[in-house]
């Protein structure tokens, strides 16, 4: 009975750590300068104050100073303690609604450490796109590909329906706080090891939730402000961060 479990549990056809031979070699300097000429303008940083705005008004001399401190760390795969600091915002999903169970959190991450993490699966992202490793039904979080594409589709599919009168049977889901509720050893750490990745990326990604800290940004200010920092601020026992 536990044959499926098992199953999905093994590394995926196609995949192997030898394709991944450049993942863990410094960050250059151009593949910094395509993240940060790719990001929006205007956005809120994390608890350390710094925009992506700042990094992009750096003299370039600056900012590769910035990319040596990174790759320093990097070489010995340390992880800095404002990396694996996080700011909850929650976004009312009805307006004028206050109840808690009725908030989105937009968890607000660290600039640096964002442009460190995306560089890296900007190199896993192609291989695992060569390979084919990810499922053909998966649109989101693929480059060129967007929900929008099966959405059409499911309409497109109920047009016809109704036009030629033919019975029709969907059902859609919508898993409940799915992102939160991974969990950290058999969700992410399993899903990585799934795709082939070497062992020292798998730890070193891991590291992140290893003494991370969060705080909820009220109205009022910070959780840590109002509750002091015993009081108002908690760790990630699970989930996979969206920033």
């Amino acid at each position: 009975k536990f044959a499926p479990v098992l199953d999905a549990l093994k590394i995926i056809p196609g995949g192997h750590e030898n394709d991944y031979q450049d993942l863990m070699t410094p960050l250059t300097f151009d593949e910094w300068k395509q993240y940060w000429s790719s990001r929006p303008s205007g956005k809120a940083p994390g608890l350390s104050g710094i925009t992506c705005d700042m990094i992009k008004a750096c003299p370039e001399s600056f900012q590769r100073s910035i990319l040596l401190l990174m790759n320093t760390a990097f070489r010995i795969r340390y992880v800095f303690k404002r990396w694996k600091e996080r700011l909850i915002l929650p976004i009312p999903k009805e307006p004028g609604n206050t109840s808690i169970e009725k908030t989105r959190p937009i968890t607000l991450l660290d600039v640096l450490g964002k442009a460190h993490w995306a560089i890296l699966f900007s190199r896993i992202i192609p291989v695992v796109e060569r390979r084919h490793l990810f499922d053909s039904g998966q649109f989101g979080s693929r480059p060129g590909c967007s929900p929008k594409e099966p959405l059409a589709i499911a309409f497109m599919i109920a047009e016809l329906a109704t036009a030629d009168n033919i019975p029709l049977i969907t059902t859609s889901q919508d898993i409940s706080k799915a992102f939160d509720s991974v969990a950290q050893r058999l969700g992410k750490e399993t899903a990585l090891r799934r795709l082939g990745l070497p062992e020292d990326f798998i730890m070193y990604y891991m590291s992140l939730d290893v003494g991370n800290y969060a705080e909820i940004l009220t109205c009022y200010g910070r959780s840590s402000e109002i509750l002091g920092t015993d009081e108002g601020s908690f760790s990630f026992p699970r989930g996979a961060t969206q920033g």
